[in-house]
């Protein structure tokens, strides 16, 4: 049981009974994100969602780490708050992981185009897919039954993180790597040198993902964490026009379109 209290003209939520593993007394919840994400500034694609958040009059700390860790550890109930992908491809949409124990919010919070990257510009044959050794961070997104248990072609590799995708090019035991845009770009700017920018050049887009926030179960509770995601879901459809014009930033970092 939660109310809300006044203090010092802010409201604050006081825990009158354990809700989760974890969740207790907290002024702040942790999301799990990608090591090359970011969420301190308005050129953050996660512009929007820290409005929400911040008229939710809660406080959100970036738990950075592998990208292939972030849905499990919200799902543990390690950390409160983790985003889920649902990617389209050829009119299919396909979720990336089946959200068990996770509360998914209904509306977007940001949007990116899928696109093949490697070394330089390109011109790749249409039979691509088969001809190259290529890095994905999520093999999900090449099923359409993800319960399936499927032998993956071998020559796609799932990587940790597209940092470590970009090393992997680097010493050439890849030759391509497919990822969002937006996670591209975050990662792109915390390489070192030009040489490494460059095994991140587009070659083409393949799809687009939307990013859903979402809540986990077992560390805020499942009523606490599906109440959230209707509040969330709420102040986003509550957003205005100067809410778009603070996060304009977010909308053109680097000339992409992140939101629909």
């Amino acid at each position: 049981m939660f109310k809300l209290n006044r203090v010092h003209g802010k409201f604050v939520i006081a825990i009158f009974a354990s809700i989760g593993a974890n969740f207790s007394h907290a002024k702040e919840l942790e999301i799990a994100l990608p090591n090359e994400f970011s969420i301190t500034n308005n050129n953050s694609a996660f512009c929007l969602a820290a409005v929400i958040f911040k008229r939710m009059n809660l406080t959100i700390k970036p738990v950075p780490m592998l990208l292939i860790r972030t849905a499990k550890e919200a799902q543990k109930g390690t950390v409160a708050l983790t985003f889920v992908n649902e990617f389209t491809f050829a009119g299919k949409k396909y979720q990336v992981i089946k959200p068990k124990g996770l509360i998914v919010s209904k509306m977007p919070f940001a949007y990116s185009k899928v696109n093949i990257y490697g070394k330089g510009k390109q011109n790749l044959p249409s039979n691509w897919f088969s001809l190259y050794r290529i890095g994905v961070t999520r093999k999900e997104l090449f099923l359409e039954d993800q319960e399936a248990k499927v032998n993956y072609p071998e020559n796609i590799q799932q990587v940790p993180s597209l940092t470590n995708a970009v090393s992997l090019l680097e010493k050439k035991r890849l030759d391509l790597i497919i990822s969002s845009e937006l996670y591209a770009e975050y990662t792109k700017q915390q390489l070192a040198t030009p040489e490494q920018k460059a095994l991140l050049t587009k070659q083409m887009a393949i799809g687009n993902t939307l990013y859903f926030m979402s809540f986990s179960e077992k560390y805020l509770g499942s009523s606490y964490a599906q109440s959230l995601a209707s509040e969330y879901d709420h102040h986003y459809n509550a957003l205005q026009p100067n809410d778009y014009q603070h996060c304009s930033m977010a909308l053109t970092l680097n000339k992409l379109s992140y939101l629909q």
